[in-house]
């Protein structure tokens, strides 16, 4: 993985981090809604219904009476198809003395949801970024090490096909499959390119390609393409 896996985690990581630091930073809010908050009882007006996919979720729209006896009303900012309010059912509130009209329903779904999501989701993305970003390293390493301390063998060209593991934007990129016998274990063993974004299969037709492998050992091994690809042509 080349300029895919570079991208991947340019892509990921930064979502990631952003995610994970909305998370810490709702999480951080609702400590002040624990700390300073006032606890109070309010009741359902309405709920507010919305459909996506089949799937139906529910944002209860609730009133209550603050301590100086003034009235407020709010909607929740998590739905949930696990809730199932009616009008006129009592629920748990809790609000900022300073900030009533910000107030939250005082509960796992009101309050810690949305920190809880959008930090595992940003820490999903992180960890991904961090994983395609170290296989990258990886790859890149290894192939120095090839070129340095492997041994370069002739492989035997037998097709260039469509990589369909593999997607950026709709487009599926190509490998080079070839076959080479090594010089230590003295067998033939299949040899597979990184990605490219190029279709080789008239121009290597009939003919050998360089792979530099392990002393002892087929794998690891690089396919060198450099020949009939630029670099701006590997995935």
């Amino acid at each position: 993985m080349g300029k895919m896996g570079w991208w991947f985690a340019a892509f990921f990581g930064p979502i990631g981090l952003l995610f994970a630091g909305l998370g810490i930073a709702f999480f951080i809010s609702d400590r002040e809604y624990e700390t300073d908050g006032i606890k109070t009882t309010g009741a359902v007006v309405r709920v507010i219904t919305d459909s996506d996919d089949g799937t139906t979720t529910y944002r209860p729209v609730v009133t209550f009476v603050d301590q100086t006896g003034q009235r407020h009303q709010f909607t929740s900012n998590a739905a949930s198809s696990w809730w199932d309010y009616s009008r006129g059912d009592p629920i748990d509130v809790v609000y900022l003395p300073d900030k009533p009209e910000k107030a939250r329903i005082d509960g796992f779904l009101g309050r810690l949801f949305l920190p809880l999501m959008f930090f595992v989701l940003g820490s999903f993305f992180a960890l991904a970024g961090a994983v395609f970003l170290w296989i990258t390293i990886r790859r890149r390493m290894t192939i120095a090490r090839l070129k340095l301390r492997g041994v370069r063998i002739e492989a035997e060209f037998v097709e260039c096909f469509m990589d369909t593991s593999m997607h950026v934007n709709g487009e599926h990129p190509y490998r080079v499959l070839a076959r080479g016998k090594h010089p230590h274990t003295k067998r033939k063993s299949k040899m597979i390119s990184d990605p490219m974004w190029r279709d080789l299969t008239d121009t290597l037709q009939g003919k050998t390609v360089p792979v530099f492998v392990g002393k002892e050992k087929p794998k690891p091994h690089f396919v060198d393409l450099s020949e009939w690809i630029s670099k701006k042509e590997w995935a």
